[in-house]
């Protein structure tokens, strides 16, 4: 790509960015020129139908708006997911860049779900990741490729050109964190370096995790490039030890994807990763189960998802991840939507979001009555699989 054309991209890119200081200018010449007086009580109403960004920029119009805008800034903690069609796209994903940059959270955590490659590559531009960085500092992102996407109760199998996006605020009284396996380097040593680094900083991470109990739970999002040599010599080792942790993990989610990236500011590119972890603690509910190749009839799926409905005990916001293998869906059931559709129905106000893959990452999420109960050495009730022909379902739920 040329230089003016990746100009052009950044024009258009900053396109919201001028519309939001032409508002800004507007409410302030409005309130001064014109005398117009709005009560606090108004400018909360009036807050509450604008953006995030919209907000940050409206602060330094007086003392009034800057606390009315923070007020109202602090009542937004709900997740936020949708799916850009492909019709409304573009060749330049100004469109998506638009409804990016017009949330009404502040993302801390987004997830990108593109089942299409050429879109894939096209969000890998660095401008992508520029203008996320400028509009929400300290949030990170992961763009995956997959053989499929998942939201609410639609299942779309192989390549679309849509993609699902989902964010996640910071969540209140709860600690984030973050573990990005680079790309490894040429040669054999470098790669063991590299991978040894950031095992020992994820499992130091674990080893300092509280026990679940009635307040705090722990969730673990592990999302990993399906890579052949780098799944077998690395990553499945990583996963089988961490059950030694299995006990401090409520609940787990994720798999292995045909692509994973994320930003970086020094490469002219997304940078691709091998793994991308998130752990989340804290005060939060969060339950995960696995629907196994034994659970192939609706009756079976509908049968384990009312069981495990009767755990989950949600708090005010709440979201529903679903990972599952390329090789469910129709392949099984013979129709589509089987297994969204059902948990739709049972958690019909949870938005649902998801893949399709090639490999499976999961746990059972022990009833609370089991929490703090010790368990022999050779228990696998709780374990941490790695698992195929499988679906995982996962509930992160907090105030």
């Amino acid at each position: 790509m040329d230089t003016r054309a990746k100009k052009k991209l950044r024009r258009r890119a900053s396109h919201v960015e001028t519309e939001d200081e032409v508002k800004k200018q507007t409410c302030a010449i409005i309130a001064q020129s014109k005398k117009i007086h709005l009560t606090y009580d108004v400018l909360r109403l009036i807050f509450q139908f604008l953006s995030y960004r919209d907000l940050t920029n409206i602060l330094p119009v007086s003392r009034s708006w800057s606390e009315a805008a923070n007020k109202e800034m602090q009542t937004r903690y709900e997740p936020v997911t949708f799916i850009e069609h492909s019709n409304k796209i573009g060749k330049d994903l100004t469109n998506i860049l638009e409804k990016v940059l017009e949330l009404r959270i502040k993302p801390y955590i987004s997830l990108y779900f593109i089942s299409s490659k050429r879109n894939y590559l096209r969000m890998k531009r660095s401008f992508i990741g520029d203008t996320f960085q400028e509009a929400y500092k300290d949030s990170q992102f992961v763009m995956m490729s997959n053989a499929g996407i998942i939201i609410e109760n639609s299942e779309i199998e192989g390549i679309t050109e849509d993609i699902v996006c989902a964010f996640l605020p910071k969540i209140p009284n709860a600690d984030m964190r973050t573990f990005q396996l680079e790309w490894f380097p040429d040669g054999q040593n470098e790669s063991d370096i590299t991978f040894r680094k950031w095992e020992e900083e994820f499992v130091g991470a674990l080893e300092a995790l509280p026990l679940p109990d009635a307040e705090r739970s722990t969730c673990l999002i592990l999302l990993c490039n399906s890579v052949q040599h780098v799944v077998h010599d690395y990553l499945c080792p990583f996963v089988r030890k961490l059950n030694r942790y299995s006990n401090k993990i409520s609940s787990l989610w994720g798999g292995f994807v045909r692509g994973c990236c994320t930003y970086d500011r020094t490469h002219v590119l997304l940078e691709s990763l091998h793994c991308f972890g998130i752990l989340i603690t804290g005060h939060i509910k969060t339950w995960s189960t696995i629907l196994d190749d034994k659970c192939d009839t609706i009756e079976n799926v509908e049968k384990h998802l009312r069981i495990w409905k009767e755990n989950v005990q949600l708090r005010r916001h709440s979201i529903g991840y679903m990972f599952a293998c390329h090789a469910r869906g129709t392949s099984i059931y013979d129709r589509s939507d089987v297994e969204s559709s059902i948990f739709k129905k049972l958690f019909p106000k949870l938005q649902l979001v998801g893949c399709f893959g090639d490999g499976e990452l999961g746990k059972v999420t022990p009833p609370k009555a089991q929490y703090n109960i010790p368990h022999p050495s050779d228990c696998t009730c709780c374990n941490i699989r790695n698992i195929q022909y499988s679906t995982i379902f996962m509930i992160l739920s907090y105030d």
